[in-house]
């Protein structure tokens, strides 16, 4: 559908195309946010496309992408759209991990779709977070002590830590 081509084209290396994609996600996250009132969810199916975990997680590795690709520096600095975005779907997926945090990763993990595991194990990928991509090809082990907050929000902070520490205006 057309939100799955946004989320492409949030990757995509047309400046503009990654632009427009972003402008159009920051106003989908801020018309559902008004209507649902950020209402907590237990389950995945409850959520409106864009503001599923796999989703939030896809939208959030490819902003720090951006971020990563177009560091902040003399020639550019990241627009409001793109800090606005990344803050929401971070919190997003907080705010799930917390109110999920009883349920075990394999359990949440074997409640997605196919096309969800797909999306994370994509964006695992791009963010280069190897650890918590070999934890999902190991999920057989129900006593992981791992939760969803370990896979969907710890490795965007680290990526976002790595993103700052190579920014070009860090006073060191």
């Amino acid at each position: 559908g057309i939100w799955e081509l946004v989320l492409e084209f949030l990757m995509h290396p047309n400046h503009r195309l990654h632009e427009t994609a972003t402008c159009l996600i920051n106003s989908y996250f801020s018309t559902s946010s008004k209507q649902l009132g950020l209402k907590e969810s237990k389950s995945n199916q409850e959520f409106p496309l864009l503001l599923k975990p796999s989703r939030l997680f896809a939208v959030a590795s490819s902003l720090c992408c951006q971020l990563e690709a177009h560091p902040a520096g003399p020639n550019y600095t990241p627009c409001n759209t793109i800090v606005e975005n990344l803050v929401f779907s971070i919190c997003g997926l907080y705010s799930f991990a917390k109110h999920n945090c009883d349920q075990k990763l394999h359990e949440y993990w074997s409640s997605l779709a196919a096309l969800d595991h797909m999306l994370i194990l994509k964006f695992l990928e791009l963010l280069g977070a190897k650890k918590e991509k070999n934890v999902l090809i190991c999920l057989g082990n129900e006593n992981l002590e791992e939760d969803v907050a370990s896979l969907l929000v710890v490795p965007l902070l680290k990526k976002l830590g790595d993103v700052v520490l190579q920014s070009p205006n860090l006073e060191q």
